[in-house]
């Protein structure tokens, strides 16, 4: 499934290299200052990214349209022809449970990808990160294949007997009754997050891997606006195929299948245009090891040893074939904790404050930001309880899904263009646009206090999505930013040493666990303030009263002043 957008970029003209056999279009400005690889053009980016389509388009429609459905016929089927009934709010948190527990293999497997080493020609090509990505995507096809199959009324489901208590019989025991299997639903389920999640943390590693330092924010902008564009994406199609779930899981499949090739053909490209400028002296620190073994062979060559060239290749050929096997089954998944001790496998799960104590305060920050965005749970009653009634909030479920939209739309439009601007104009520095949103995020949230039309609202979530854009563009370039900060000594001045080996995967999959962390503390505080406070002056057609959402909308506001003022403890200059 092609995915094209219009790019915002003016003056990026592109010239087309010659590396070897492939030819690789890099955008004219490259500097080649021995420290900064080749730089990409924006298609090259987005392709590299487009997992964060996939990821936007699965994660925003799934869990505000899909699993509440599927809920609803779990809870009928276990209802109608079991002995116990599973209610759909529990199943609803239950998937919500699995999704967030499922995010802690994220920092394990950045770990795994941060030490592995691939052997033989063909893994070499891959990188060090392509190969879980491909994982990854393996894994919520199969997930999303599952689900498909699990959710379709093709299963013999249990019949109630005659003679458990007083309750009758649903049917006759008999009688072949067809439904969805909701348990292995949720085995299938279960595999798809870890997929997603472990195709998403290597593709973010993949910016300081691959993407030029000078063009770090445009990445960012990029991930963003392909997240954004993905969850819209999830909704039209929703509303075009009209809630048939079989339709949108089968979507879920091209669009993932189709990210996953985008990754793959780029990558590969990337790969041979960084080893052909590390080949030519691109990069002079680069690493030891490799230029003493290169040099040992060409010693070995010069010294006249000789094979004949059929018996060359046949060694090759079955050097190539064990190396995959190996690779696969061993190295690739094995070999990477090998010589780990199980106190630095736990230890993947957090961050040494006093080697990385600005990335450490980067990653608060965005705890801050997600406990104050997760009020956005409770709109819907907003909507039912402060809003006006008219025919437009008669559906507030309708209502919701509208300014989720809007919402989104906003994002879209702020996202890439600031990327663009940090790294063009503001010397690659993120802090001002972080305090700009969530200044910006704050007063959205007060002013919803003063919503009582759906006009007045939609106003406010425009200004939140707008903001929320703009803090996602700079989110993560803030993280790959202050990764690097012990480099500044070697005289990079804030740039990636490409040379070594990057350690990004495991610190950035600990940093999203911070983010899940937020997402889920917030609405359990949140409501806790809302039940407490609003039912006291609620009226009888309301949930809540207005100081419950006063309280809320407060508390959210204070988390993004202490998500931007977190950040003045940087030492950090250049970010």
């Amino acid at each position: 499934m092609d995915v094209t957008s219009e790019s915002i970029l003016n003056n990026s003209n592109d010239y087309t290299a010659n590396y070897g056999t492939a030819h690789i279009p890099i955008e004219e400005d490259a500097k080649n200052d021995g420290l900064s690889p080749p730089r990409m053009n924006t298609l090259s980016i987005a392709a590299i990214l487009s997992n964060a389509f996939t990821y936007g388009c699965i994660m925003s429609t799934l869990f505000l349209l899909i699993l509440p459905i599927e809920c609803q016929r779990i809870e009928k089927e276990s209802n109608d022809y079991y002995s116990y009934t599973v209610r759909k709010s529990i199943a609803l948190g239950g998937f919500a449970a699995i999704a967030g527990l499922t995010q802690l293999i994220s920092p394990l497997v950045g770990l795994i990808s941060d030490n592995y080493e691939p052997r033989g020609g063909a893994m070499q090509s891959f990188g060090k990160r392509l190969p879980y990505l491909i994982l990854g995507s393996a894994l919520a096809l199969i997930g999303l294949s599952g689900q498909l199959y699990s959710s379709a009324p093709i299963h013999k489901l249990a019949v109630v007997p005659s003679d458990i208590g007083a309750r009758p019989a649903v049917v006759s025991p008999k009688t072949e009754i067809l439904g969805g299997a909701w348990v292995q639903y949720t085995v299938f389920y279960t595999l798809l997050c870890i997929g997603l999640n472990i195709a998403y943390t290597v593709m973010l590693a993949m910016i300081p891997d691959y993407v030029a330092h000078t063009q770090t924010g445009v990445a960012n902008g990029t991930l963003a606006l392909m997240v954004v564009l993905g969850s819209l994406f999830g909704f039209g199609i929703f509303h075009v195929f009209g809630q048939n779930l079989f339709s949108m899981y089968k979507i879920y499949m091209v669009v993932s299948l189709s990210s996953a090739v985008a990754t793959y053909v780029h990558v590969l490209e990337r790969e041979k245009v960084l080893s052909s400028w590390h080949s030519s002296g691109g990069d002079d620190g680069g690493d030891e090891e490799e230029k003493e073994g290169n040099k040992s062979a060409a010693n070995h060559r010069e010294a006249g040893v000789h094979t004949h060239p059929s018996h060359d290749h046949q060694v090759q050929d079955k050097e190539e074939s064990d190396v995959m096997f190996n690779d696969i089954v061993y190295s690739l998944l094995y070999e990477p904790l090998l010589h780990k001790s199980k106190k630095e496998i736990l230890a993947a799960f957090w961050i040494d404050i006093s080697q990385h104590r600005d990335f450490f305060i980067v990653t608060m920050s965005r705890f801050f930001y997600y406990m104050g965005i997760s009020s956005q749970t409770f709109f819907l009653y907003f909507i039912h309880d402060m809003l006006e009634r008219t025919k437009a909030t008669s559906n507030p479920e309708a209502t919701v899904a509208l300014l989720a939209v809007l919402g989104q739309m906003a994002g879209a439009i702020t996202c890439y263009p600031v990327g663009i601007i940090s790294d063009k104009y503001f010397h690659s520095r993120r802090k001002p646009f972080v305090y700009m949103a969530c200044i910006l995020l704050s007063l959205g949230y007060l002013s919803l206090l003063l919503c009582s039309e759906l006009k007045q609202m939609i106003l406010s979530v425009s200004l939140l999505g707008a903001a929320n854009g703009i803090y996602l563009a700079m989110d993560t370039s803030l993280a790959i930013d202050t990764l690097d900060t012990e480099n500044e000594s070697d005289g990079e001045k804030g740039g990636h040493s490409y040379s070594n080996k990057q350690q990004f995967a495991q610190l950035l999959g600990v940093w999203g666990v911070f983010g899940f962390i937020g997402s889920a503390l917030g609405p359990l505080f949140g409501g806790s303030v809302l039940f407490f406070v609003g039912r006291r002056n609620a009226t009888d057609d309301q949930f809540y009263g207005f100081s419950g959402y006063e309280c809320l909308f407060s508390i959210s506001a204070c988390y993004f002043l202490c998500s931007a003022s977190s950040l003045f403890f940087v030492q950090k200059k250049s970010v």
